[in-house]
């Protein structure tokens, strides 16, 4: 059979194995094969016992035990004119036997469509039949076989194959036998040392002794000291934890009682700029003519004001919304959402010549209207921060990001999630801003030149948030910005 020409017990050159001959678990299954210390090991006893009985037993003309190991076959015991102690794994038979717990058998090579090509079927006078039992450990892995090859076709009865299954026991019965005499050896020796090491010791009599007793006295001094300790702080511990409960119980309930007063006092506080708002429309109205120029100017920076006061108190009841009027979560549309988003801004997009390209956008677990003021916020921005005279241009693409490129803030509780991106051509800002954005009341601008109460984006960060996600922006001075909306992909 085409033999090979080197008879060394040394592993071949390292090649590449195809990906159908490596198991799911084969690194595992070599660090187990590796800790019995077989590998390479000269000829053995009781192996050659169980090769010679295979071969008596099943009247064939070869018989091996292997043991698949990274780059090759070993051979640790075999009976034949085959004589070689290793093939190339990607060569071996016995690679495809380890796949499976039952025996694998090919009763005609030749005619396996798998093994065309195979070096040792192919040759003249090459492998017909095969059979080989794996080598299965306690732990479920399969090391190797116990074979049997004949150059004939052939086939095995069903109690042959249940005999080649039992000397493929056999052979890993021996092997843990083998493997535990080491390890009896080892500690033969250890013991040895110890031996002599007291021996030693006992030599010195009283002194040894009186050390042994000291010895004990400063353990049972430390143990007591240490079991002292350990009880301090444990109670020390629990004590901390339930502070920490309590503590936590407080911040939920200082939590709840400040959203509830940011609702109700904005509430209250938009009856009166009702009033104000009404009361200037009746100066500037019925009395503007009684007015002098610098009282109507007056009025009218008055009804300015409790303008924007009423945009900022809106915005502080959306903020608080967030967290106190939550609706249960759906399959939302981003599709759907979006040009609901455009219908509602038209005017602003009209007014402005804006261009606004909405990509193809998933369906993503969440609450609609919470989504919808997201989205609303900043597509807002992208129209609002427009150098004067220029259109904005404004995108929104998605992207599926699987588990190696999930950023690092979703890593531990999504699998897999979509980047949503809204990219703008505005005046963008230095990224050391970047954290200072989503705050509440902060803005980088004028009021005079932009208008906005600095919320929308803490808004923004807050949906996100609840969402399970992440929010994050690239941008630089002059050259628009990108923010990223992440949000976990729930259908993976």
């Amino acid at each position: 059979m085409n033999q090979l020409s080197t008879t060394s017990t040394q592993p071949l050159h390292a090649v590449a194995i195809p990906a159908d001959l490596i198991p799911d678990n084969d690194e595992e299954r070599l660090q187990e094969l590796h800790s019995y210390q077989i590998l390479y090991t000269p000829p053995e006893e009781a192996f050659d016992n169980i090769t010679q009985m295979m071969a008596q037993v099943f009247s064939t003309p070869m018989a091996f035990i292997s043991l698949v190991d990274q780059q090759t076959v070993y051979y640790k015991s075999q009976v034949g004119p085959f004589g070689r102690p290793q093939v190339p794994r990607s060569d071996s038979l016995c690679s495809l036997a380890i796949f499976q717990d039952q025996p694998t058998v090919f009763e005609d090579a030749s005619t396996v469509e798998r093994l065309r090509g195979n070096p040792f079927v192919d040759a003249e006078g090459g492998i017909r039949f095969y059979a080989g039992a794996p080598l299965l450990t306690p732990t479920g892995h399969r090391l190797g076989t116990a074979c049997i090859v004949d150059i004939q076709p052939r086939t095995l009865s069903a109690a042959d194959i249940q005999l080649l299954e039992r000397f493929a026991w056999q052979v890993v019965h021996e092997m843990r036998i083998r493997l535990a005499a080491q390890e009896l050896d080892i500690t033969r020796r250890q013991l040895q040392a110890s031996e002599e090491r007291l021996r030693e010791e006992i030599a010195e009599s009283e002194v040894a002794r009186q050390r042994i007793a000291e010895s004990e006295a400063r353990y049972r001094s430390l143990a007591a000291e240490l079991e002292v300790r350990v009880d301090e702080r444990t109670h020390a511990l629990a004590d901390a934890n339930r502070h920490l409960q309590v503590v936590n119980a407080e911040l939920r309930r200082s939590n709840d009682n400040l959203q509830q007063f940011a609702y109700v006092a904005s509430h209250d506080l938009k009856e009166p700029l009702r009033k104000i708002q009404s009361f200037g429309d009746l100066l500037t109205g019925q009395f503007a003519a009684e007015l002098p120029p610098e009282a109507r100017d007056l009025v009218g920076r008055m009804q300015a004001a409790s303008e924007r006061m009423t945009s900022l108190i809106g915005d502080i009841l959306a903020y608080s919304r967030i967290a106190t009027v939550q609706e249960p979560f759906t399959w939302v549309s981003l599709n759907t959402v979006l040009e609901q988003v455009r219908t509602d801004l038209a005017p602003i997009i009209q007014q402005s010549r804006a261009v606004l390209e909405i990509g193809p956008l998933p369906d993503v677990h969440g609450d609609p209207s919470h989504l919808w003021q997201l989205f609303q916020n900043l597509i807002s921005n992208a129209l609002k921060f427009t150098t004067p005279g220029t259109p904005a241009r404004g995108w929104v693409s998605a992207r599926r990001l699987e588990r190696q490129e999930v950023p690092p803030a979703l890593a531990t509780r999504a699998r897999s999630c979509w980047e949503v991106s809204v990219r703008d051509e505005v005046i963008g800002f230095d990224e050391k801003y970047l954290e200072r954005i989503f705050q509440l009341f902060q803005r980088l601008n004028g009021r005079s030149h932009y208008p906005g109460s600095g919320i929308g984006l803490a808004i923004c960060k807050r949906v996100v948030d609840r969402h399970g996600g992440w929010l994050t922006a690239s941008s630089q001075p002059g050259q628009g910005s990108t923010f990223r909306v992440y949000l976990p992909d729930d259908a993976a």
